[in-house]
């Protein structure tokens, strides 16, 4: 729709912008924010394996701009894991997801730990390991709770209850 195609021609922008700013610490941190927010806008109309590229791509320049951006590797790893889990690469999508929780613990972002948990708990979900998603959907609820993250419960509860409902556990 419209409103994908405006922030994906927006992303582009800010990457372009990014890429131009330099190469100090603050410029990378926001190249590899722009090239998530690219990779976002590319997963909407379905390209993960470019999302994941631009992802490839950012989580590098995260790791020479070093502790600086934490954060925005955190959000490297989540894409990648976003995008492998659309394309049923699980344990590959876990690996990341996984990836993101750690950092996400190391800062103390506890709405990030809800949502890297919530993720793991999807991707379990998908691949049919029921027990193992409610696992996930109750620890990232309480996250979510902790963090005053309301919209969030409410996606986790949802993904709770279909996690339950394939288990049996109505």
């Amino acid at each position: 729709n419209g409103d994908n195609r405006r922030a994906l021609e927006t992303a582009e922008l800010a990457v372009n912008s990014a890429r131009e700013a330099g190469d100090s610490v603050e410029s990378m941190k926001c190249l590899t924010y722009a090239l998530f927010r690219h990779g976002r806008a590319l997963c909407a109309f379905g390209k993960f394996d470019d999302a994941i590229k631009l992802a490839e791509e950012a989580l590098q320049i995260s790791a020479e701009a070093g502790d600086a951006a934490l954060e925005e590797r955190g959000f490297c790893f989540h894409l990648l894991g976003v995008g492998n889990l659309a394309l049923s690469r699980f344990a590959k999508a876990r690996l990341f997801f996984n990836e993101d929780l750690k950092l996400n613990q190391k800062l103390d972002r506890r709405s990030q730990i809800g949502n890297a948990l919530n993720s793991l708990g999807e991707s379990f979900r998908k691949q049919g390991y029921g027990r193992e998603a409610v696992d996930c959907f109750q620890k990232a609820l309480a996250f979510a709770a902790v963090a005053g993250n309301r919209s969030g419960e409410l996606m986790i509860l949802s993904n709770l209850a279909g996690a339950k409902t394939q288990i049996g556990d109505h």
